[in-house]
């Protein structure tokens, strides 16, 4: 009896940058990205607390301590990535 699944074959996209460089190049990406999202936190932290009159009074604050905590968070996190996973091709 013939298998009637066929496999997908497609190719593969090259990384821009073999070895530790790609890693730390993700790294970076991932860095953008988490502070993207702790900005977006901090202005929903201030447009839910925040006075009618002043709508966006504390955004500074509010943008400090959520940069601190998601930044820190994500370094803990990749940096027991990178001491974790010395060879991620071979994961």
């Amino acid at each position: 009896m013939r298998n009637s699944l066929n496999r997908i074959r497609a190719p593969v996209a090259p990384d821009p940058a073999p070895g530790r460089s790609g890693r730390f190049l993700r790294g970076w990406r991932w860095l953008l990205a988490s502070a993207s999202l702790n900005t977006v936190i901090a202005l929903a932290l201030t447009l839910a607390s925040a006075p009618a009159d002043r709508p966006l009074g504390g955004f500074g604050w509010n943008l400090v301590h959520s940069q601190c905590i998601g930044l820190a968070i994500w370094g803990l996190i990749d940096l027991g990535r990178l001491w974790l996973v010395p060879d991620e091709s071979r994961q």
